[in-house]
């Protein structure tokens, strides 16, 4: 997509936007296939909770674009929920709990929150420090 800026710097990096209120959100991720359970992806404001990427916008077997798609796409959930009244099911967006925790603290509404996600500004940065940092990439 055109509106995201992506930089290309040399070592590692974390992927974060900038929200007017809540401040940096970053990309997690959690690779669960060793206990074969479905990854984690999800944002997180903790830079130690944050995933270290490799730069070059390789993130492991995954483009920039489809860890995008999987860390927005985690933010909520369509459900579908018979309703007696009218005699035909409603679908309703449920937020997780993750992005409901993160929009209290903003200050919004979970929607506005996800409408803000799907529209920021995602970039690349340098983490502040390598300790304590999960880090997945060609050069583990």
């Amino acid at each position: 997509m055109e509106d995201i800026k992506k930089y290309l710097i040399s070592g590692d990096v974390v992927v974060v936007a900038l929200h007017p209120v809540a401040g940096s959100l970053y990309w997690r991720f959690v690779d669960e296939s060793d206990c074969n359970y479905p990854d984690y992806f999800g944002i997180t404001t903790d830079i130690n909770a944050a995933t270290v990427f490799k730069s070059g916008l390789s993130y492991g077997r995954r483009s920039f674009e489809s860890f995008r798609f999987n860390c927005l796409n985690a933010l909520s959930e369509i459900k579908e929920i018979w309703n007696e009244e009218r005699g035909k099911v409603d679908f309703v967006c449920v937020y997780s709990t993750e992005v409901i925790d993160l929009a209290c603290n903003a200050g919004c509404e979970p929607q506005e929150l996800a409408a803000w996600l799907h529209k920021a500004n995602w970039v690349e940065q340098p983490p502040p420090s390598q300790e304590n940092l999960n880090t997945i990439g060609p050069n583990k």
